[in-house]
């Protein structure tokens, strides 16, 4: 019987959390999944791990990536997968178990997102993730702006339809493929939905490619901006595709384009921010990624998760 869900799961050097990742799917009250494991060249022990827990369970299969990062994973992932739906699931994190009670509504729709609790090296919680309605909401071409923040790439749960629209994956960083799939579910996708409930575990470590989701260092922050402007040349290649029935489309990436390039400059001054043809608003934010590190971690904690309880720390 074909899979009902397919997690795709690249994974490198995570040996020691593939087991809880894998229990978590496990655990699902329903046993129509199955998990693809694209091994990425490690070097610990996550390969041997891998094929002992797919020894007597066809529903996970193994796969050695054949070329390196990602990207490239989650090619070879989506190559072998055959479910009807597509859901990511990376080797450090966990599946919730209200997942499985809100399937119904994730095979509903042809593409949704949803809410993650955030937690440390132990699965401690640190903060609620919501990513609100907004994405949902907006237009299309609201997407093409410095600073836009589209759902994390394990949020995403999408039918196979617009799985074929997105795979293969062309020649990203691994850092901000997110934004990539993002862009084609929204202009593919006839419907999104976000699902208000929290079903991953998003785990904080140290080692992570992206640096923590509350790291705003100059060394991070240089990395993430160079990654997006890669990532936007490539949209630039697929601007027949990306800017049809945009107005402005052209100029709007390359707005984005100098945003970027000024975030990769952690040394840029107050003058050369403020001097960016962009929106007030944009500017501000990039003046506090790049000018106040600190300032910018905790809005981002205060935004993204349990405002009330921050707020009641400042009183």
């Amino acid at each position: 019987m074909k899979p009902l869900v397919s997690f795709l799961t690249p994974v490198k050097n995570v040996g020691a959390f593939l087991d809880e990742a894998v229990a978590s799917v496990r655990a699902l009250n329903f046993t129509a999944w199955e998990i693809v494991i694209a091994d990425d060249h490690s070097e610990d022990d996550t390969y041997t791990r891998a094929v002992r827990l797919s020894a007597g369970d066809p529903r996970i299969q193994v796969v050695v990536n054949p070329g390196r990062g990602i990207v490239s994973g989650l090619n070879a992932a989506y190559a072998a997968c055959s479910g009807g739906h597509i859901k990511f699931l990376d080797g450090d994190d966990v599946i919730g178990p209200r997942f499985a009670d809100r399937l119904n509504d994730l095979l509903a729709e042809e593409a949704s997102y949803h809410d993650a609790v955030v937690v440390d090296e132990k699965l401690g919680p640190i903060n609620v993730l919501r990513l609100t309605d907004r994405f949902q909401i907006q237009p299309y071409r609201s997407l093409f702006r410095g600073g836009v923040v589209s759902p994390p790439r394990w949020a995403w749960t999408f039918s196979r339809r617009i799985a074929e629209g997105i795979f293969p994956l062309p020649p990203l960083p691994s850092l901000h493929e997110d934004y990539w799939i993002a862009l084609i579910i929204k202009k593919t996708a006839a419907r999104i939905v976000h699902v208000d409930e929290p079903l991953y575990l998003y785990r904080q470590r140290p080692g992570q490619i992206f640096g923590g989701l509350y790291n705003f260092s100059p060394k991070i922050v240089r990395t993430r901006a160079e990654a997006m402007s890669r990532v936007l040349e490539t949209v630039e290649e697929r601007a027949a595709f990306f800017g049809d029935g945009v107005p402005g489309f052209e100029e709007a990436l390359n707005s984005m384009k100098s945003y970027y390039r000024l975030m990769a400059r952690p040394g840029a001054s107050t003058r050369a921010i403020l001097g960016l043809r962009l929106p007030r608003g944009q500017r501000l934010k990039l003046w506090v990624v790049l000018k106040r590190p600190r300032t910018a971690a905790f809005l981002s904690r205060l935004k993204s998760g349990r405002a009330s309880r921050w707020l009641a720390r400042l009183k």
